[in-house]
């Protein structure tokens, strides 16, 4: 199959950060036609609000959150953040605010479809490309479905497209595609632990993916296992209005002594809460090994009755709408195999399903935006991908079962480098600028060392 002349239509499943980012960049290269479909009324993806924890949660962000990396480093290529310093740290409304004009921009209005859920997709057993079946939301079908078809024939070519059902609350349709990009992230199905007793508890239990405001656990003593970014971030929040919080986390071999490890997770958090760590209202003990109704059991010995506990984890890949001839083999849910390069099936070697920003630990906006720019070259043939055997080989000699919990775990910079050198053995007619400024990083980063700056020159089509 000729992918430069048959690949057409794209999928693209979610519409946050690397959704939007997507579509805009195979707009770019001409011949790929892109549908975005978002379950949600709004684009945004996780930098929406949501106050409400009626399902589906589809957002973990909380009111007060401020990013923890700065404007410079976030931000597209082509699209600065206006109205602020390139060293700030912004709040999540700000970056919501940019993604909708970032929309605006790139005119990607017209390639969204809102309210619309995928459901299922499935390869075509009898011809190339793919079958999408999606729901999209409505409260009135009857009165409505005129004016949804014609919303719908404004954006998606109405000749492969069907209506499978029409129901109360939903118009379910089936279409055909010629690629998948799946950007449905992956905060949203979160992680809990598996702990002895869990199943006893007498005390509310939480995941960080519904956690809104500290008002919420006034007065109360907390535990929040993980010491992630949301984790030290939501503890940084509880302790000026709690009874006592408590941080349960794993303790690295080379960890620093005790106090010094607070001060650093605090530092990053941006709080300073050396005072409470002082008095006990804030500590951190080793990880729970039990509980036992209405106590925690920690691995130190030391135990508590708590009032909340707040598992702040980290989340599991989920895809439930894939087919079962296209599902990945899942390692406890956060071992995504087989995987090239963390982007495309080996099973499709003309890259017709990929995924972006799989990897975690890393800076969304610049990384979906390079690995959709390989996925773009891979579908218009200027990028060749290897055979799925030689894939699969590649794969299988970089994981072990001890490295596959972390396997999606990336070093960014040596990762992206890896990207630019497939996309540059096409021809000279890109040119990329990658700057890692390592003084400026950890000056402006608190001394993360894994964050970094990309500054890349890309020839945007006229």
């Amino acid at each position: 199959m000729n992918v430069e002349e048959n690949v057409k239509r794209v999928c693209i499943v979610g519409g946050g950060v690397s959704g939007l980012c997507c579509a805009r960049v195979l707009l770019e290269y001409g011949g790929l036609e892109p549908v975005i479909f978002e379950q949600q009324a709004h684009t945004g993806g996780q930098w929406h609000y949501q106050n409400s924890l009626e399902p589906p949660i589809t957002s973990a962000i909380y009111r007060d959150l401020i990013s923890n990396l700065p404007c410079d480093v976030m931000q597209f290529s082509d699209f600065p953040f206006i109205g602020h310093k390139d060293s700030e740290f912004i709040s999540a409304k700000d970056i919501e605010g940019y993604l909708l004009r970032y929309v605006e921009q790139h005119r990607l209005e017209k390639y969204l479809i809102l309210n619309t859920k995928v459901d299922n997709v499935e390869k075509n057993s009898q011809q190339e490309g793919f079958t999408v079946t999606y729901s999209t939301r409505t409260h009135a079908p009857n009165s409505l479905l005129s004016a949804l078809e014609s919303n719908l024939e404004s954006k998606i070519d109405s000749s492969t497209r069907i209506v499978c059902d029409v129901s109360e609350r939903y118009v379910t349709y089936r279409d055909r595609f010629d690629a998948i990009c799946i950007c449905n992230g992956h905060f949203s199905e979160p992680h809990i632990p598996k702990i002895c007793g869990y199943s006893t508890t007498t005390f509310p239990v939480y995941h960080s993916l519904i956690y809104r405001q500290p008002e919420n656990y006034r007065n109360q003593t907390v535990v929040v296992v993980g010491a992630a970014h949301s984790g030290i971030d939501i503890c940084g929040e509880l302790a000026p209005l709690c009874k006592r919080v408590i941080l349960s986390m794993k303790q690295d071999e080379d960890s620093e002594n005790t106090f010094q490890r607070i001060i650093q997770l605090l530092k990053k958090a941006g709080k300073s809460t050396c005072v409470d760590y002082l008095n006990k209202t804030f500590s951190i003990t080793s990880p729970i090994e039990k509980i036992d109704k209405d106590t925690i059991h920690f691995m130190d010995l030391s135990t508590v009755k708590p009032d909340s506990l707040i598992f702040a984890t980290g989340y599991d890949y989920s895809y439930p709408f894939l087919s079962k001839n296209l599902s990945l083999q899942y390692d406890n849910r956060r071992f995504l195999y087989p995987i090239y390069h963390h982007i495309f099936d080996v099973n499709y070697p003309q890259g017709t399903l990929a995924y972006l920003t799989i990897p975690f630990n890393i800076v969304p906006m610049p990384l979906c935006e390079i690995q959709a720019h390989l996925i773009a070259r891979v579908l218009k043939c200027r990028v060749t991908l290897p055979p799925t055997d030689e894939m699969l080989n590649k794969i299988n000699q970089e994981v072990t079962s001890e490295t596959n919990r972390n396997y999606h775990r990336v070093n960014m910079v040596k990762y992206i480098q890896k990207l630019f050198l497939l996309m540059n053995n096409e021809s000279d007619e890109y040119a990329f600028k990658f700057n890692i400024d390592q003084d400026r990083r950890v000056r402006k980063l608190n001394k993360i060392t894994n964050a970094i700056i990309i500054q890349q020159t890309i020839p945007h089509k006229q």
